[in-house]
């Protein structure tokens, strides 16, 4: 680590900005709730699938690593931020929040590559079910959840190094309820050290990347998409065809299909122009609407994998109730309903963006319009601030319906 101009002993989290402060009790009462839940729930998972031989088959040891990646996830976040608003501790040691910044990056991208191979299950057990048991094994799921482990686990810690590596010698205060990496990095010193860190974290985000690699970039986003489509048409019309699978947990994950051929629509095209025509620019109109359906789309995505995990835990832990409970006529009603409700409720988000008076900057760092780059891109500092903390509201009521 690079201590020769570094005098930072510790940052302060700041936590939700602009929540007031008479809300934090309540705030922490969730999290903590939410916290016992996380934990309660996904050691359940993990002890009754160990203890039932009968569900020691492949698809069930992905929702074990899956939920063993959630417990950790909530231990190495949820505890401070629950001590943040419960007893007002904003501080954390310098070295507590690097290794908090290494878990949460390195977790994360574990989620998402567990989420993948469930998805590849799936996609083999509908389109390809004769090759099924060939394919999707104890063995060859144990191999790939493994790698996925230690591979993240091992790529993460060149971000982690390049950031330490930065000189830290004046504000100390992360605009965050945890550590990251961009709240991090975004505090060193040295501009030219800020900046080449900030560019093996691009590497792995995709972001910032040098001019020459523009068109390799939009090349794969275009093979991604086309990916996305075909993948995803392939298992909406698989399903509707299939009389034998028109049961609720396929139409969850036709849901889910739909959910991500859109999220997939509304990204990467413009994302693609960027890089392949260099076409920048993005009409204001068409900037909020993206910036409507890519925080809609990920919401009901969140909540279909609720659903989903609802769907499994269900299957295991009452499975005699399962027929009753889980019917295609309640799932659908459930999946229906978080599709309009999110869109209705994510208005009311855009149009507290939209009131904001844009009169200076107009470069959003990001590949697509989201509320956090548009919204610092406002004018007026207390209409910036109460439309952050009306999406701040709007985020902690969604989480409270979700309990």
């Amino acid at each position: 680590m690079n201590t020769s101009n570094t005098t930072v002993t510790e940052f302060i989290i700041l936590g939700f900005p602009g929540l007031n402060p008479k809300y934090d009790g309540l705030v922490a009462a969730v999290l903590f709730v939410l916290y016992l839940i996380i934990i309660g729930g996904n050691l359940l998972i993990l002890v009754f699938v160990c203890c039932e031989r009968s569900l020691h088959k492949p698809t069930y040891l992905i929702f074990c690593h899956l939920a063993m990646n959630d417990l950790l996830f909530g231990t190495v976040t949820l505890p401070k931020m629950i001590s943040r608003y419960w007893l007002d501790d904003r501080i954390i040691p310098f070295s507590a929040c690097f290794t908090q910044m290494y878990f949460v990056h390195s977790l994360g991208a574990i989620h998402s590559i567990i989420l993948l191979i469930m998805a590849l299950d799936r996609f083999i057990a509908i389109c390809v079910p004769l090759r099924y048991p060939a394919l999707i094994t104890t063995k060859n799921i144990s191999i790939v959840c493994l790698l996925s482990w230690a591979l993240t686990f091992l790529s993460m810690s060149g971000v982690m190094t390049h950031a330490l590596n930065l000189s830290y010698c004046a504000s100390n205060v992360i605009i965050q309820c945890y550590c990251d990496f961009i709240s991090i990095s975004s505090l060193g010193c040295g501009k030219e050290e800020v900046k080449f860190a900030k560019s093996v974290a691009v590497g792995y985000a995709m972001f910032r990347l040098n001019p020459k690699y523009d068109g390799l970039v939009a090349a794969f986003l275009f093979v991604l998409y086309l990916i996305i489509i075909g993948g995803n048409l392939l298992i909406l019309v698989f399903v509707c065809c299939e009389r034998s699978l028109h049961k609720p947990t396929y139409l969850i994950f036709c849901h889910l299909a739909m959910n991500d051929l859109l999220f997939g629509t509304v990204t990467l095209p413009k994302m693609i122009s960027r890089y392949w025509l260099d076409d920048r620019i993005i009409p204001f109109s068409a900037c909020f609407t993206q910036m409507y359906f890519v925080h809609s789309l990920g919401a009901i995505h969140s909540i279909i994998l609720l659903i989903m995990a609802l769907d499994r835990f269900i299957a295991i832990c009452v499975p005699l109730r399962y027929p009753a409970l889980i019917t295609t006529k309640n799932i659908s009603i459930v999946c229906l309903l978080s599709w309009a409700l999110t869109f209705l409720r994510m208005s009311g988000v855009m149009t507290q963006a939209l009131n904001l008076s844009y009169c200076a900057s107009n470069v959003i760092i990001q590949c697509y319009c989201d509320f956090i780059s548009i919204s610092s891109l406002g004018c007026g500092k207390e209409e910036v601030k109460f439309a952050m903390s009306v999406a701040v509201g709007n985020a902690m009521f969604i989480s409270v319906r979700l309990l």
